[in-house]
């Protein structure tokens, strides 16, 4: 989690930095969006610890097949004869 806040976090300084380059009608709507990203992160922040269960508990992602055995187990392989 703490890279998403991280990410949040690098969003609102480079909105920040946009600030104080767009027209006045426009910086209201920016600032809030800044604060609200502000907000979503350190609310993710504090839910995290209670919602993530310890890493001994996480059950095991299930295998990837590469796409080879994927289209060898759903397309059956015909043999063509050209010698009759």
């Amino acid at each position: 989690m703490s890279a998403f806040y991280d990410d949040i976090q690098n969003l609102s300084a480079v909105l920040d930095s946009l600030h104080s380059g767009v027209c006045a009608f426009q910086q209201p709507v920016l600032r809030l969006v800044i604060d609200h990203l502000r907000l979503l992160a350190s609310q993710r922040e504090q839910e995290a610890p209670a919602q993530a269960p310890p890493r001994s508990q996480t059950p095991p992602a299930p295998p990837v097949l590469p796409a080879y055995l994927i289209l060898a187990r759903t397309c059956p392989i015909v043999e063509t004869r050209y010698d009759q």
